[in-house]
């Protein structure tokens, strides 16, 4: 039941990883919105991190071209994160709500 990656599979991750780009990042409206793209493709999902709580408000919702998204919320290293992930090889619109 442990998943084992080949040298090539783990060196094609890395690659999409490491050549994922943010871009546009604002914020407004208590909303974080930002575009993420990777034009490497990989059959694992990429996964993003997002404050889970920002100026004493949570996420409420994250979209991604405007389609609600289900997020996981995990902390690390004593801060809480939301978590989505997005398949590479391609580019998405996030909209984090708080």
């Amino acid at each position: 039941g442990i998943p084992v990656w080949t040298e090539l599979k783990l060196l094609e991750f890395l690659r999409a990883r490491d050549e994922a780009a943010f871009t546009d990042i604002n914020w407004k409206n208590n909303q974080l919105t930002f575009e993420i793209g990777s034009s490497l493709k990989h059959s694992n999902g990429l996964t993003c991190t997002v404050p889970y709580v920002y100026n004493g408000k949570k996420v409420s919702k994250i979209t991604i071209k405007g389609v609600a998204q289900s997020y996981s919320v995990k902390s690390i290293k004593g801060f809480d994160y939301a978590l989505v992930t997005i398949k590479p090889g391609f580019n998405y619109s996030l909209v984090v709500s708080y």
